[in-house]
């Protein structure tokens, strides 16, 4: 609400309001109490503030006129779903080698417009039973939990999780996880003595040596 006085008396000093010609904005103003009001809903993701010219003019004859800027700041609230920058699910090879407590390179990368939405929960859903991920529940990050062993034939290879995103305010939005366990040259060969003992008969050319 604007307000203006004037120091004559009667109809010199009634001051109305209105808008200066050519605002164009969503808002009302009250032409006697000078009260601004929103006649449309407001959306600062389409336009975050306002800047309205304000006329005051007097009731005489020949009016005379103040003016004012008013300057409308659209408070943000958290009503736009997260989404992630990149469409469909994400893969990435773990090398068998990878320590445990290391960052796999999972980077879920999350949008949002709203500009209270600056912190977000992440949490996986599903496909870590045995445990071997976690998640930063505010970073999103991935980290190994467990040694993982390509040649072990019982343990697993491949890993999908669900993972989601949550902003606390809208529905959660997931993305599926596929990771990978890649062989390392981790295993030397074996011989399966340490001495191999054969015998050969003299003059002969290209005799085959025996197991």
């Amino acid at each position: 609400q604007v307000s203006a006085y004037d120091l004559d008396h009667g109809m010199n000093g009634e001051v109305h309001y209105y808008f200066m010609d050519g605002t164009n904005a969503p808002f009302l103003i009250d032409p006697v109490t000078g009260r601004i009001t929103a006649n449309q809903s407001l959306d600062r993701e389409t336009k975050a503030s306002y800047t309205l010219l304000v006329i005051g003019e007097d009731g005489a004859q020949t009016p005379l006129q103040g003016s004012c800027n008013v300057i409308i700041t659209v408070n943000d609230i958290n009503d736009n779903q997260p989404s992630f920058g990149q469409p469909g699910s994400l893969s990435v090879d773990v090398p068998e080698s990878t320590e445990v407590g290391s960052d796999i390179g999972i980077n879920l990368d999350v949008q949002d417009d709203d500009d209270s939405a600056n912190e977000w929960d992440y949490t996986i859903v599903s496909g870590n039973e045995e445990n071997y991920f976690s998640i930063d529940e505010i970073t999103g990050r991935v980290y190994l939990e467990k040694q993982l062993d390509y040649d072990n034939d019982n343990t697993t290879k491949e890993f999908s999780m669900n993972v989601t995103v949550s902003d606390g305010f809208n529905l959660p939005i997931w993305k599926m996880i596929n990771m990978i366990v890649s062989n390392d040259n981790d295993e030397p060969p074996v011989f399966n003595k340490t001495i191999y003992l054969f015998t050969v008969r003299e003059n002969q050319e290209y005799a085959f040596v025996g197991i």
